[in-house]
């Protein structure tokens, strides 16, 4: 299904939507004290001021909400299904079984601190620093390695990484995009986690960089890569500020790999649109 559909949200809490009626260019008549509006790919939740929810569009993919679901705090989404993140730190999840719409029977999703997403599976954070995953198992649903002391996580379209107190790196899901790290857990006091589409690179405090993931997106940096100040990930490529006010970029050279312009300098942030 390529159909899709526009919503927006006025300053005065209401919701007007277009587009192919069927995946949410439809919103739902009196929608009202709406304070934000998640989607999928064909459904839309808006999150009213009382913390209850109102979902429209295709009902498999998160269209329609659970009945009585309130006290809610935030949404998060993969392609299909949506999870609500309640006040209590609980999470109470629809659309999409096979990507994340289900929590299995026995998983402990309590006091959630925060939420991550990819393509078809959720990871969540809990209070304690540890990690619950679920959705398709394949992508990143199922995290076989417990973790804990786990400050946040990072993904690309079907794996997900995650960066621990001590920086140390983890990453699960589709080992083709990013989901097994070379040697296990990334030490050497990694920084920050970026991500493509298909890989992930560690900028590390040291000011190099590791990647891991596929290749074509951006997974292997130039070699001696140092000095490095900040990362942006794009669909398939990654750019990179130095300290110096430079720049340097690699990935697939069609999504910004290659191409920086000869000479740029005093270069003060990086941005990437595609992702």
């Amino acid at each position: 299904m390529n159909d899709s559909a526009f919503a927006v949200l006025r300053a005065n809490g209401t919701v007007s939507a277009w587009g192919d009626a069927a995946t949410g260019g439809v919103a739902p008549a009196g929608l009202s004290n709406v304070i934000e509006v998640y989607s999928t790919k064909t459904a839309f939740a808006a999150l009213k001021k009382d913390g209850t929810v109102v979902a429209w569009g295709l009902a498999g993919n998160g269209g329609t909400a659970p009945a009585g679901l309130s006290n809610v705090a935030r949404i998060f989404s993969t392609a299909s299904a949506f999870a609500a993140l309640k006040k209590d730190g609980t999470v109470v999840t629809w659309g999409d079984g096979a990507a994340g719409g289900v929590i299995p029977a026995g998983a402990n999703v309590t006091n959630v601190l925060e939420i991550f997403s990819n393509r078809s599976a959720f990871a969540a954070v809990k209070q304690d620093g540890t990690v619950v995953a679920w959705g398709n198992a394949a992508e990143g649903g199922n995290l076989a390695t417990p973790l804990a002391n786990v400050a946040t996580i990072v993904s690309t379209w079907t794996a997900f990484a995650a960066l621990r107190t001590d920086g140390t790196a983890f990453s699960w899901g589709s080992q083709a995009e990013g989901g097994n790290l070379p040697d296990g857990y990334l030490t050497g006091t990694v920084a920050r986690i970026f991500s493509t589409r298909a890989a992930f690179v560690a900028l590390k405090t040291d000011g190099t960089v590791q990647g891991w993931g596929d290749g074509g997106h951006g997974s292997v940096p130039p070699s001696g890569l140092s000095g490095v100040a900040d990362i942006v990930g794009a669909e398939r490529a990654f750019a990179a500020l130095k300290s110096d006010g430079t720049v340097v970029a690699w990935g697939d050279s069609r999504y910004g790999g290659s191409g920086v312009p000869a000479g740029l300098a005093n270069v003060k942030a990086l941005y990437s649109n595609s992702y």
